[in-house]
């Protein structure tokens, strides 16, 4: 789900409940999709010249949705639920190092930054209204 793609256009990155399944191979012989379990959705990226994919985030407990990268390619912006209450979080790619960026009591969807990462948006209840 949520696929978009790097600055550089070299990457995309999307949301999955895959676990570390990250090729076929990785799948057991007698794998069976009604018996997975898929109650964790996290960040991958798939690198489009070599089809090698990548699991991003792994923090347990929590789903991570929409996510957008920062301008110069070095940061992974999501929502997440990791405090029971969807929250920005912003994570480094390269040390996998994130925290949250937002607290919010009612819960943010549907981020975009801008193509300079001066700007982020942000969908969110206002008194039971969008």
């Amino acid at each position: 789900m949520d696929p978009v793609f790097s600055p550089d256009g070299k990457t995309v990155y999307f949301t999955s409940d895959r676990g570390d399944f990250l090729s076929p191979s990785m799948l057991p012989r007698d794998f069976r999709m009604w018996k997975y379990d898929a109650g964790q959705i996290d960040v991958y990226s798939v690198d489009i010249s070599t089809g090698i994919i990548r699991r991003n985030t792994r923090q347990p407990n929590g789903n991570k949705y929409s996510p957008v990268i920062s301008p110069d390619g070095k940061k992974i912006l999501y929502i997440a639920d990791l405090n029971g209450i969807n929250n920005i979080y912003i994570q480094d790619i390269d040390s996998g190092e994130a925290y949250p960026i937002t607290n919010s009591i009612s819960g943010l969807y549907q981020i975009s930054l801008s193509a300079d990462g001066s700007k982020l948006v942000f969908a969110s209840l206002n008194e039971s209204r969008v």
